[in-house]
Parts: structure tokens; C-alpha cells; sequence
């Protein structure tokens, strides 16, 4: 029984059997025991490995940055994957708290800024850095806004804002260029280029929706869209239902007119109308060349006159012959002028 359970005896016992084999069997006996040690080892490995679910993907180097900079605050573990614009978090149930906590810091922010550019204030900053910071706060806030949208990955926006003066009879008016990346096989429809030149528009003060520029990372020009409003045949919609009706309004007055003579339901008539839809804006500032209109005018008006004031009422005033000892005023001049310029 001793001898049974003796390790030399069954090494001993082992080896002479494994001696016994073939030579094939000698050389892959040794692999299958390796090959299944290993796979052991790995299916435990990979049992054990933490799962990893995306955080955030196509983030700027700015963003990604300060995202791994929180997770290593909060000892929370992460994978940084691609280019390093995606990164992954462990265990996944994480992913859904840490982005509103992220959110809540303001990360990540789009490789934009907005009016948190106003959060630091400085006391020797000039009127035109003010200028140059609002500017910047402006286009951040519409560059995240406008990728909020659907089929917008990312945009730009540039204003150009020309300075007031008071010298100049006709003011500058401002523009603005916007620049939008969509997303793969994504296209956006006339009334949402519409939408994005009236949300720009309506953010800076002076600007119309007509002066906004919009184009994709191809260079289409998307906003000529909504500018020209054509249609495939060069003609305005509305522009057509109106020739459409006054040619429909010239039928019914021929057919009507040659029904009379012809008879009833013998007249088939057809009108096509060339209506001119250009329109011309015309400015004009009219000076009176004659002048028939008074630069100004002068008015003079004198009067001239007497003035007698009585004396004491009386019988002193009655009898005596000095008018000064009665009380009696002698008769005085009176002239008054007056000028008036207008």
C-alpha cells in the first residue's frame, strides 16, 4: 500500500510508460498539456477582466484631457482608446453618473467657449478686448447650439461686427459665416439652413438672415438654398402658381368670349403667360434745384403812436391853464419795433 502511493514509484511508473510511446505521441503529448494549461490560465484572465463601456468618443485633445483628468481624481478606471478621442470607463454602470457629473464641470466643452470667457473679470482689460471677448462668446454659444442638432457633428461660426460711428452716412452692415460638419450620409432640408441663419441672425444685433453664409466641410454652399429660392426650373414657386392663374384667368375670358359665337363647349383655348418678376431697388435724394424754398425768412413789424393820459378829475383841472399844476400828462410819442428771424 506504502509502495502504491509512493511519488518516485509513480513518476517512475509514468516515465516508463511515456518512454514506451511513439515518437508523434512523445511530441505532441507535451503540447496538449501546455496548450490546455494555457488556455486555463487566459479563460481565467479573461473571467476576471473588468468590462469597459465608452464614456465619450471624437473628443478634441482639450476635452479628452480634462476628462481623464477627473477620473484620475476620482480613482475611477479608464481606457483610452483610437486616437485618443475615445475613452472607455469600468465597471459600465458608471458611464451614466460620471457624464452628469461631468456635465455639471462643464466638460467636455466642444473645443468651444462661450460666455464663461466672462467669468474672470479684469479691471485693465480695454473696451476693444471687451469688444474681441464678447464676439468670441457669442460664436462659441452658437457653434454648441447649432451642434446640438441632429445631423450636426460640428460647426464654426464667424461673425464680422463693423465699429459704429456717427460720421458715416451709410453704416456697415454685419455678416456672419457658419460652418457645419454632418454626419455621414446626413443632409439638412431648406427650412432647417432656414432655421440656422435666423438663430444666428437673431443672436447678433443688426444682422439679417440674408447676409449668414452657410456652407459644409465640402464647400457646398447650403445657404444659396434658401437665398434664391428656386426651383429646378429657375422660377419661384409662388412666382409659378401666379402665372399659372393669370394664364387660367386668360382662358376662361377667350373661351367665354368665342363661346358666344362659336357655340358652347366648340372652344379650347391655351395661354401662356411671360410675366417679368425682376425687381429693382431704387434710392434717391431729391434737392430743390431752383430754389423755390426760403432758406429763411425775416419779418419787421413797427407801430407809431400817441399817447394822452388825463388829469385829476375836477374843478382845479377845468379852471387852471398850467396842465402840470392840474395833473394833466402831455401827449407822448410811442413806437415799437419787432425783428423776427426764422
Amino acid at each position: 500500500m506504502a509502495s502504491a502511493l509512493d511519488p518516485g514509484a509513480i513518476l517512475a511508473q509514468l516515465t516508463a510508460n511515456f518512454m514506451k510511446l511513439p515518437l508523434s505521441q512523445k511530441i505532441f503529448l507535451p503540447v496538449i498539456i501546455i496548450g490546455s494549461i494555457w488556455g486555463i490560465v487566459y479563460v481565467a484572465q479573461w473571467a476576471t477582466r473588468p468590462d469597459y463601456s465608452v464614456l465619450y468618443s471624437d473628443l478634441e485633445p482639450a476635452d479628452a484631457a480634462a476628462v481623464v483628468e477627473y477620473l484620475k481624481s476620482h480613482n475611477i478606471k479608464y481606457q483610452v482608446r483610437g486616437k485618443g478621442d475615445i475613452i472607455a470607463v469600468s465597471p459600465p454602470e458608471l458611464v451614466q453618473e460620471t457624464r452628469l457629473a461631468l456635465a455639471s464641470e462643464g466638460i467636455p466643452k466642444g473645443g468651444t467657449v462661450g460666455f464663461e470667457l466672462f467669468d474672470s473679470t479684469s479691471f485693465v482689460a480695454t473696451g476693444f478686448v471687451e469688444k474681441l471677448k464678447f464676439i468670441r462668446a457669442v460664436q462659441g454659444e452658437l457653434e454648441r447650439t447649432i451642434a446640438s442638432l441632429d445631423s450636426v457633428v460640428a460647426a464654426r461660426v464667424h461673425v464680422a461686427q463693423p465699429d459704429k460711428t456717427v460720421f458715416a452716412r451709410k453704416q456697415n452692415k454685419p455678416t456672419a459665416s457658419v460652418l457645419l460638419k454632418l454626419k455621414p450620409g446626413g443632409e439638412l432640408t431648406k427650412k432647417q439652413i432656414k432655421g440656422i441663419a435666423n438663430l444666428v441672425a437673431g443672436s447678433i444685433e443688426g444682422l439679417n438672415p440674408e447676409d449668414v453664409t452657410i456652407v459644409d466641410t465640402h464647400g457646398n454652399p447650403l445657404s444659396d438654398r434658401i437665398k434664391k429660392k428656386e426651383e429646378p426650373f429657375g422660377a419661384d414657386a409662388t412666382q409659378i402658381q401666379y402665372q399659372h392663374a393669370v394664364e387660367e384667368a386668360y382662358v376662361k375670358r377667350i373661351e367665354s368670349m368665342l363661346a358666344k359665337v362659336l357655340g358652347p363647349d366648340k372652344v379650347i383655348a391655351r395661354v401662356t403667360a411671360d410675366l417679368d418678376f425682376s425687381m429693382v431697388e431704387k434710392q434717391e435724394e431729391s434737392y430743390d434745384p431752383g430754389g423755390q424754398v426760403a432758406r429763411s425768412e425775416k419779418t419787421i413789424e413797427e407801430r407809431v403812436g400817441t399817447e394822452e393820459k388825463g388829469g385829476i378829475p375836477g374843478v382845479v383841472s377845468n379852471l387852471t391853464a398850467n396842465p402840470e399844476a392840474a395833473g394833466i400828462n402831455q401827449s407822448q410819442g410811442n413806437v415799437k419795433r419787432r425783428e423776427s428771424v426764422s
